[in-house]
Order: structure tokens, then C-alpha cells, then sequence
């Protein structure tokens, strides 16, 4: 059975509305709410682009299909110059970590500035030296040391890339309405493995309020505060 994952840290900088946005402890299951244009889709949509990156390789296609790496910066490629993520997971007492920076690149695409990598027993992770994949390329690498071969040929380790990869694209986002209270609405997103998807099992719930105020369209560190509900099946 695939492992029950949790998203125990996400700080994201740079995409799109998501100018500095920081959410911790988050439960297998979210409905965000909050005012028309804070942000809500865009957390989607950055979990989407994750999943892209590491399950097929189509980071470019995600790219181009939004409308070019400029559309993806917050406020534009004048504003900001890179997407940088760091996320911390958890699974059967395993906690691993997976940070990115994305550089604006020519023709309107991005490359990879940084990718690294951890994983260890749960609560250790932070103690263990990064795994580095370098910097220039357009796909995620972490993909390609999966395999035992290509991680020797780069120097780093394949089973923890591999740990790192399998709970990243266990991690899925769903957009399965907008609910609307005025000037303010709500988008249900599960975060859950997908054997749980498959059998309809999602354990927690979350709410998070976006209280950024009405009608501003970047969130900061402190826009979303967790709420956690009784337990579902």
C-alpha cells in the first residue's frame, strides 16, 4: 500500500500571486478559502507544475501551456527573476526534502538555478548534508537518479532520491469547485497518496482562511492559518 504522506512544510516565492507563502504541519486533505483573486488557484496550480516536473518530465509543457515563464513570475519577469520552493514531507517515519529554484530563461522558459535533495528517518532529515543535482538544466534531475547507475555517474544517492521522488508525486491537487459567499469562495484541494484517492479514504481536513484582505492578489507568511476538523472516511 502506498505510504500515507504528509506535507509538513511548504515555503514557495515567486509563482505567480505566491510572492513569499509559507504553510506548515498541512493534514492529508484542504479546503482553502478565501477572497476572489488571494491566491487560492495558484496554490493548485503549483502543485500541478510539481507533479509535471517529476512524474512525466513536462515542466516546459506546463510552461508554455500557461502562457510562457514571464505569466508564472509574480508580477511578471520585471518583478521577479526565479520560483524558489523548498518542501518537507513525511511518511512512515521517513521525512524528506525537495527544494527548487527556477531562472527565467530565452525563449520564455525556465532552467533549473538549483535542485537538491534529503531524506531520512522521520525528524532527521534537517541533519543530513543536501544532495546536489546542479543547475543549467531545463527538467527535474531528480527523475533521472532514481536509477542506481545515473546517481553514481552524479555522485548522490539514488535510494534517497528515489524516497524523495515516490512521496513527491504521491502528492496530488484537485480543483473540484468554486463555491461562492459574495466576493469570497472557496476551492476544495486534496492533498492525498493516490492509493488513498482510489479508495475514497481521506483521514483529516483542513481549512485554511486566507486573510489577506479583499481584493489583493499576493499572500504572505502568515495568510493561511490551519484548521484542523475531525477525521473523515
Amino acid at each position: 500500500m502506498t505510504p500515507a504522506t504528509q506535507i509538513k512544510h511548504l515555503h514557495v516565492k515567486g509563482f505567480r500571486s505566491l510572492a513569499d507563502v509559507e504553510i506548515s504541519d498541512m493534514p492529508r486533505a484542504a479546503i482553502m478559502i478565501g477572497p476572489n483573486g488571494s491566491g487560492k488557484s495558484n496554490v493548485i496550480d503549483f502543485f500541478v507544475m510539481v507533479h509535471r516536473m517529476l512524474e512525466s518530465g513536462k515542466l516546459d509543457d506546463f510552461v508554455r501551456r500557461n502562457g510562457g515563464a514571464g505569466e508564472q513570475l509574480f508580477g511578471g519577469r520585471n518583478t521577479t527573476r526565479h520560483i524558489e520552493a523548498h518542501i518537507v514531507l513525511g511518511a512512515d517515519k521517513c521525512t524528506a526534502e525537495y527544494a527548487f529554484k527556477l531562472a527565467c530563461s530565452h525563449p520564455d522558459r525556465f532552467v533549473f538555478a538549483d535542485e537538491r535533495y534529503r531524506s531520512a528517518p522521520d525528524g532527521s532529515a534537517g541533519e543530513l548534508s543536501w544532495e546536489h543535482l546542479g543547475s543549467g538544466h531545463g527538467e527535474a534531475k531528480i527523475r533521472e537518479v532514481r536509477a542506481e547507475e545515473r546517481a553514481a555517474q552524479l555522485g548522490v544517492n539514488h535510494q534517497a532520491a528515489r524516497t524523495v521522488s515516490n512521496l513527491l508525486r504521491n502528492v496530488a491537487a484537485y480543483h473540484f469547485h468554486d463555491t461562492f459567499f459574495g466576493s469570497w469562495s472557496m476551492i476544495q484541494i486534496v492533498m492525498v497518496p493516490f492509493a488513498s484517492t482510489s479508495s475514497g479514504s481521506c483521514r483529516y481536513l483542513m481549512a485554511s482562511l486566507l486573510k489577506n484582505g479583499m481584493g489583493q492578489s499576493s499572500l504572505d507568511g502568515d495568510t493561511l492559518k490551519a484548521v484542523r476538523s475531525s477525521e473523515l472516511t
